[in-house]
C-alpha cells in the first residue's frame, strides 16, 4: 500500500519535471495568419573595452536570416583582442522556422563553432542533431525579432521577456513594456532588428 501511494505522488511530479517551457513552442490555439517578413534581422550589439582598457577589447556580431520555405540560417562572430593576441569564436547554424501570428519558433538542427588564435583555426567542432528551439516575438511596429529569454552564440540566460508574462503568449500591455525593455533600455539589447528584407 505504501509503494502504490509513492508511485501515485510521484507520477505527477515527473509529468511536470518534463514539460516543455512554454517559450520553446508555439502556442497552443490558432491565430490570425501573419506574414513574416524574409531577409536578415541583426543584433544591436556595441562593440567595447572593459574598464576603458587600451590592451582589452571586444567585439562581435549576431544576426538571423530568414529564408523561403521556412528555413534559417544564424551566424555569430565574437572577437576578443589582448594586446597581441586575437581570439576569434565564429558560429554558423542553420534549422527552420514555424509561426502562429506574430509568434516564431526557430528550430536548429545544425551548429558549426570554429575557433582562431591570430586568424589560425585551432578547433572546430560540428553539431548536426541540434534540437535547439526557442520561441520569439514579431515585434511589427519596431521590426524586430525578439527571442523570450536572452541568448547569445546558443548562450541562454534564464531571464528576458518571459519574466514580465504572467499568461504565456497573451499581447498585453504589460507584455510590451517588457519587449520595449529588453529591446531599448536593457543594457545590452535582445531584440534582432530587420536591416535587410528580401524582396
Amino acid at each position: 500500500m505504501l509503494k502504490k501511494s509513492c508511485l501515485f505522488f510521484l507520477i505527477p511530479l515527473i509529468s511536470c519535471s518534463s514539460q516543455i517551457e512554454w517559450y520553446r513552442q508555439l502556442p497552443p490555439h490558432d491565430l490570425p495568419s501573419a506574414k513574416i517578413p524574409l531577409g536578415k534581422y541583426s543584433k544591436k550589439i556595441f562593440s567595447k573595452a572593459p574598464l576603458n582598457s587600451r590592451y582589452l577589447f571586444h567585439e562581435n556580431k549576431e544576426e538571423i536570416l530568414l529564408l523561403p520555405q521556412m528555413q534559417f540560417t544564424r551566424m555569430y562572430v565574437s572577437k576578443w583582442t589582448e594586446g597581441n593576441l586575437e581570439k576569434e569564436t565564429r558560429i554558423f547554424a542553420k534549422g527552420y522556422y514555424q509561426n502562429k501570428g506574430a509568434w516564431v519558433l526557430l528550430t536548429t538542427t545544425q551548429i558549426h563553432y570554429e575557433f582562431f588564435e591570430n586568424n589560425f583555426k585551432i578547433k572546430e567542432r560540428k553539431v548536426v542533431d541540434a534540437r535547439h528551439r526557442l520561441l520569439y516575438y514579431l515585434w511589427k511596429k519596431e521590426k524586430a525579432l525578439i527571442p523570450m529569454i536572452y541568448e547569445t552564440g546558443y548562450e541562454e540566460k534564464n531571464f528576458g521577456v518571459k519574466d514580465g508574462v504572467s499568461i504565456p503568449y497573451e499581447e498585453n500591455s504589460i507584455f510590451y513594456r517588457y519587449l520595449r525593455f529588453y529591446v531599448y533600455e536593457e543594457y545590452q539589447s535582445h531584440g534582432y532588428f530587420l536591416i535587410e528584407e528580401e524582396k
